[in-house]
């Protein structure tokens, strides 16, 4: 005989079963953001200790010997797993009225969530990486990184997305020095965007003509757009939120290294379980990650005026 019970552990499965689902069909984090990020899947524990070995060392030419040889300098740093959760309350009544009507666009919407909540803390980090501690002991987009026999700046300050300051920025980039005084080869290919930049960004790098912003014909003449393709990816990040409308970030996702590492100890998923009393259904999709900055060099990010 079927009892009651089974009919509400199959209804959990039930509801388990869509979230994953459309979690399989996704990926964590989203495809878009993926390229900014070193991501380190099934962590072990609540903190992972990083060592960036800073850079290779310079190629000189073979005399006598075994050439130029030289200790890694290591950046060390923790990255702190939180546990991020949401808990659904599904009375008996509603489950019984819905029998999966809209129910299954909720719980795929939970996986939204989850993913999101990767973007929201993306977002959190880039505009909070103006304070705080980067690896090399300066904030992690500042103006004196150190360098062998100097410094170099990731830093646009208070400027405006333009064609001039991302003629600043690219050639900053450019001139971005290793540890060993050797020219990294910094070359941005995405930038990242609060939507209100992100037509600015597509008239900018994606457009055939464009009005200049600052010389003869400033915002008058058009002229054949020499930025176009050079920055092939544009995101749109509505999590930098208003108050951070006017940020904008050139990154470098070529390079092996990133400027942020994503660490997931437990990749999204959900519990269900069933309480008689108050007679409801309780669905807990929950997650353990962490995000914590890299690689400095290959970020460029302005905070807009």
């Amino acid at each position: 005989m079927i009892q009651r019970s089974d009919i509400d552990s199959a209804f959990l499965r039930g509801l388990t079963a869509m979230f994953i689902d459309y979690m399989q069909q996704q990926a964590f984090p989203d495809a878009e953001i993926s390229p900014l990020l070193h991501v380190v899947n099934n962590s072990k524990s609540k903190e992972e200790k990083f060592a960036f070995p800073g850079d290779w060392p310079e190629m000189t030419e073979k005399t006598e010997g075994t050439g130029t040889e030289r200790d890694p300098k290591l950046y060390n740093f923790t990255v702190t797993a939180l546990e991020y959760e949401a808990v659904l309350k599904i009375d008996r009544v509603t489950k019984e009225d819905d029998a999966f009507g809209l129910l299954k666009p909720y719980m795929q919407n939970a996986a939204g969530a989850a993913i999101r909540k990767a973007r929201s803390l993306l977002a959190a980090k880039l505009y909070g990486g103006f304070a705080g501690t980067g690896p090399d002991g300066q904030h992690p987009i500042d103006t004196d990184h150190p360098t062998l026999s100097g410094t170099y700046s990731n830093d646009g300050a208070a400027s405006n997305l333009s064609n001039t300051n991302v003629d600043a920025a690219l050639l900053a980039m450019s001139r971005v020095q290793s540890d060993q005084d050797s020219f990294r080869g910094i070359d941005p290919d995405t930038i990242v965007v609060e939507p209100y930049n992100w037509p600015l960004a597509k008239n900018l790098f994606m457009s055939d003509m464009m009005a200049p912003s600052t010389g003869a014909g400033a915002g008058t003449y058009p002229q054949s757009n020499i930025y176009k393709g050079l920055i092939s990816k544009i995101i749109k990040l509505p999590e930098l939120t208003a108050t951070y409308q006017k940020n904008w970030f050139l990154f470098d996702t070529k390079k092996p290294s990133k400027a942020l590492v994503l660490v997931i100890r437990e990749a999204p998923n959900v519990e269900s379980f069933y309480e008689n009393r108050p007679r409801a259904y309780f669905v807990r999709p929950r997650m353990r990650i962490a995000m914590g900055w890299w690689d400095s060099a290959v970020i460029f990010g302005a905070e807009g005026a």
